[in-house]
């Protein structure tokens, strides 16, 4: 009866989801539906013949829940576009694609059964006029190298499906999309009424039954003295028991995966000419396909064998063990990826089920260097000064917003936020430079956890218009004392693994910068990092940013990469006792299955893909203590801007009272306010010019002393930093402009 439960569970939360979050909005506007004719199932019938064909010829148990929706209503931009608002439910950004919501659920069915969930009988209502949705704009890219992105393709309908469902296990990810767009008119269909229909199928019982060890080690016989050292460290440091499998050995005994299960790329092999080594088996030199399919499917009958089994570490640089796949995408972009995603994913590599980490590593004694720097860490982690360093600045100069910091802000702007100890390293402090990043390479930052959002191109790390470089990396010194950290970056290309095979300009001015990548620089050296969590090939993301009406930036949330990173620092500060792969796999798991990313859409499918892990999965992460949560930000309160521009803009004009100060909400604590005018040169805002410092007592509300005739230019644009200087030192950014000729 308890497991019949966990499966009613699912039609009762999720109708109540959903009848709650059509309901809830911010600044309604009046939209008129009305049902749908009885052709409404001939105009969804595409998307649900998809889900029809999965089910299965004997249908199991049935069980049937009917539901019904409330109307949906929409919020109004700036824009004069309408943004859906649903509780409960995040909105699909795809690039040029109407934003729509998506929900998803998650529930477990009993061991042994496999569930086919179909909707039934849906009833729609259709709005009687055009709605114009807010669409998605392009992620940025967080590289120096320009990518051309395609302009997306629409069908009759988006998203064009009602649902999607996947099973792990026997945990079951539910994701529906309640609104449907009708393209060539811009009217939406909602989603009014219908019946859910599970299935639960018994599937086979396995004939015999496997006990494996939770760990694997995948290497090859090159560095099996590494690998023997680095199981002993697992068992007598980390307590975990591995296995070891070398990669010729899977290669000589197992069948390779069919490539039905793997999406567009390497299989067909005339599309990597020129950009992948082909494999040259009397030199062992080149792109090993062939064994990189054998891997998969061992590790997939590993992972059906025993579900206990979870982390796989990959020891070796990309010749030693080859990369799991090299995908293209050719929907949104002409760019070729490379991934060891589908080592621990199920079908078309994008359902995670296995924590896969890289050690990239060409030598046993790079690996007992790596395992001298992990027995530092473990030993130095709880005397960290910090436990997480933020470091950001502009990134992208045709924005007045400080992306990188506004990006790495997210992480301790949240209410439940309680990291002991925080230290920004930001362009606006003055402590966002190259000194200080080779401070952080070479183990001096102190802190455990970083998180960096700027450019990337392979090797090299920018920090606004330097960078620091690989060979920068490896030569690091480190001291005693010092704490190599976990470092996570959507920078592009800096988790590259595959320099070994590739023919063209990923890595680019080797003999220069360096002929590794960031991330794997960092893990050879003496110093760098612990472990590197990035993109192997160019990040995408963005914080999603809205500017109120008094000047307020509120960050909405982040798309793509850095909603996955930030994701991953957020599972990170929950987890104690965890290990580095735990918190990997659930990121992963809630990135393609729950947060409103669409699997099937180039950019989203991207950014799983080309996360990469350079470390060990089975390092622990301890949080024995915890920091103060802070207080709620103070925020502008300014009512004389002018906003018909989309922009707050200040206009001063001639016999008009000039306000006497810039007025600002109550905290709950001691607040500093830092005035800057942004500097505006041919490439874009090229810096800031600190105007003036305040302290504010926060305990009331209060007012910045800022005087437009004398402190203040036409023409020009300003942002105001609050940041709360006691707990956890959360900010908020301010802009606004000073209307031209008004003075």
């Amino acid at each position: 009866m308890r497991q019949s439960k966990l499966v009613w569970g699912f039609f009762q939360v999720f109708s109540a989801l959903l009848i709650i979050s059509c309901g809830r909005t911010s600044q309604p506007t009046k939209i008129t539906f009305k049902v749908l004719s009885g052709t409404s199932y001939d105009l969804v019938k595409n998307a649900l013949q998809r889900e029809q064909e999965k089910l299965p010829q004997k249908k199991g148990r049935v069980r049937t829940q009917t539901f019904r929706l409330a109307k949906p209503v929409f919020k109004r931009l700036k824009t004069g576009t309408f943004l859906p608002q649903l509780a409960n439910a995040k909105i699909v950004s795809a690039w040029g694609r109407p934003r729509v919501p998506m929900m998803s659920y998650v529930f477990t069915v009993p061991q042994g059964q496999k569930a086919h969930l179909s909707l039934e009988k849906p009833q729609f209502e259709i709005s009687e006029d055009k709605i114009e949705l807010t669409k998605a704009s392009k992620p940025l890219v967080w590289g120096k190298k320009q990518i051309e992105f395609r302009e997306p393709e629409l069908g009759d309908y988006f998203p064009g499906k009602l649902f999607e469902s996947h099973q792990i296990g026997n945990t079951v990810y539910v994701s529906v999309f309640p609104m449907q767009v009708e393209t060539k008119t811009g009217k939406v269909l909602s989603l009014v009424e219908g019946n859910w229909e599970l299935r639960l199928v018994k599937t086979p019982e396995k004939q015999t039954k496997v006990s494996h060890k939770p760990a694997l080690i995948v290497t090859s016989e090159k560095l099996l003295a590494g690998a023997k050292e680095l199981q002993q460290f697992h068992q007598e440091v980390l307590k975990t028991e591995s296995e070891i499998a070398t990669v010729e050995s899977i290669a000589k005994e197992t069948s390779p995966i069919d490539e039905k299960e793997l999406p567009e790329g390497y299989k067909n092999p005339e599309e990597f000419d020129g950009v992948v080594r082909k494999f040259n088996p009397e030199k062992g030199t080149g792109y090993d396909f062939t064994t990189a399919k054998k891997i998969i499917s061992f590790l997939r009958k590993r992972s059906d064998e025993d579900s206990r089994f979870r982390y796989v570490v990959l020891l070796g640089n990309s010749e030693n063990v080859p990369p799991s796949y090299y995908f293209s995408d050719k929907e949104g972009f002409d760019e070729k990826g490379v991934t060891d995603q589908c080592y621990g994913a199920g079908k078309m590599c994008v359902e995670p089920r296995l924590a896969v980490g890289r050690l990239p590593f060409s030598s046993d004694q790079q690996v007992s260097n790596y395992l001298v720097k992990a027995r530092k860490w473990l030993r130095n982690q709880k005397q960290a000064q910090n436990e997480l360093a933020l470091y950001g600045g502009k990134a992208f100069k045709t924005s007045p917003l400080y992306i990188g910091e506004l990006g790495t802000l997210v992480t301790i702007n949240k209410e439940a936020a309680d990291w002991k100890g925080t230290t920004k390293h930001f362009q606006t402090e003055g402590s966002f430079s190259k000194a200080d990043v080779r401070k952080l390479v070479a183990g001096d930052e102190k802190a455990s956890l970083v998180y960096y959002l700027d450019h990337g191109l392979g090797n090299r790390l920018f920090v606004g218009d330097e960078f620091v470089s690989s060979f920068d990396i490896q030569n690091a010194e480190p001291r005693e004392d010092s704490l190599p950290p976990l470092m996570v970056s959507v920078s592009c290309i800096n988790a590259a693994f595959d320099e070994s095979l590739l023919l063209d300009d990923t890595l680019s001015d080797i003999g220069q910068w360096g002929v590794v990548s960031i991330g794997t620089a960092l893990l050879r050296s003496k110093a760098g990092a612990i472990a590197y969590l990035g993109g192997a090939r160019s990040g995408l993301g963005s914080p999603e940013t809205e500017i109120d009406e008094n000047g307020n930036v509120e960050v909405l949330g982040t798309t793509h990469g850095l909603q996955l990173f930030d994701g991953f620092v957020d599972n990170y500060r929950v987890s104690n006792g965890q290990k580095l792969g735990d918190v990997l796999i659930e990121t992963l798991q809630k990135y393609s299955q729950t947060q409103g990313n669409d699997m099937e859409e180039f950019s989203h499918r991207w950014t799983y893909l080309i996360t990469e892990l350079l470390g060990d999965p089975l390092l622990p992460i301890n949080r024995e203590a915890k920091g103060e949560r802070g207080y709620s930000l103070a925020k502008s309160e300014f009512e004389h801007f002018d906003n018909s521009t989309g922009f707050p803009r200040l206009v001063v004009e001639e016999k008009k009272e000039i306000p006497a100060g810039f007025p600002v909400s109550k905290a709950d604590g001691p607040v500093t306010a830092k005035v800057f005018e942004l500097v505006l040169s041919e490439d874009g805002f090229s810096g800031e010019k600190l105007i003036k410092t305040e302290s504010l007592n926060g305990n009331r509300a209060a007012s910045i002393t800022l005087n437009p005739e004398t402190e203040l230019a036409p023409g020009k644009e300003y942002m105001i930093k609050l940041v709360n200087e006691e707990g956890a030192p959360r900010e908020r950014h301010i802009v606004f402009s000073i209307g031209e000729g008004s003075k």
